[in-house]
């Protein structure tokens, strides 16, 4: 169904607890508040750190930030700021904006004893990282061809966002979507694997959703396949 330029997905590849929108030319925006103090920015060369507190012109600069050589510099020993030259910006957010094609899956757990922050959370990384890698697949693309980023909905609700690196999209979520079945049942596949995988494996592996995308979210803990795998109904020895 087409409303204001989105197409809607109910149970996206005929599971019931996922539904989604599709929006072709969308807007992505993300926003960078560092440590939550924004970033000191250097105006003369594009240098940034983050920023340790509230500060004004050469005051609470984060460590060696005076001394920063110019990026474009071949030696570290040169230095970009002179004496009496203070150019920066201080305690500034960074974000960036980009229009491509944009996949929100809305994960539905309430009413169900996976009802929760953190379960909701495992469940939401791991699915999004299958599906991004089983997509690549699929489309004979590369793994960053297809982006991810999630955001909590509303109460423990969770919200996977997938869409295509390249700006302006390259056509790899559209495509999916018109195999939206096959899709699903490959990222699942992909969680479940073969006998010897479901021994070996409780949270991801190399062999399923473990790379360099998704090392940070295993490394807090927001992965974990046999959860995940429980959730849709597929049986895993663990």
């Amino acid at each position: 169904m087409n409303r204001l330029g989105l197409q809607e997905f109910a149970a996206l590849g005929g599971v019931e607890v996922l539904n989604a929108r599709f929006c072709e030319g969308g807007t992505i925006f993300a926003a960078n508040s560092g440590t939550g103090f924004g970033f000191a920015v250097c105006t003369a060369c594009g240098y940034a750190d983050c920023e340790v507190g509230l500060g004004d012109g050469r005051k609470n600069l984060p460590r060696g930030f005076e001394s920063h050589a110019p990026l474009w510099a071949r030696k570290l020993s040169q230095r970009c700021w002179t004496a009496g030259v203070t150019p920066v910006l201080r305690n500034k957010y960074l974000g960036a904006e980009n229009d491509t094609d944009v996949l929100q899956i809305e994960i539905q757990t309430m009413l169900t004893p996976y009802h929760s922050r953190d379960i909701g959370d495992r469940i939401a990384h791991t699915l999004g990282h299958a599906l991004r890698i089983s997509g690549a697949a699929i489309v004979e693309a590369d793994v960053r061809e297809i982006s991810l980023s999630f955001e909590r909905g509303v109460g423990d609700q969770w919200c996977i966002y997938l869409f295509d690196s390249a700006p302006g999209g390259s056509g790899h979520i559209a495509s999916l979507l018109e195999q939206q079945d096959l899709w699903v049942r490959k990222a699942l596949e992909l969680l479940e694997g073969d006998a010897i995988h479901q021994e070996r494996c409780r949270e991801a592996c190399l062999a399923c959703v473990l790379d360099s995308q998704s090392q940070n979210d295993f490394e807090q803990g927001k992965l974990d396949r046999a959860i995940a795998l429980e959730f849709f109904g597929s049986k895993v020895s663990v």
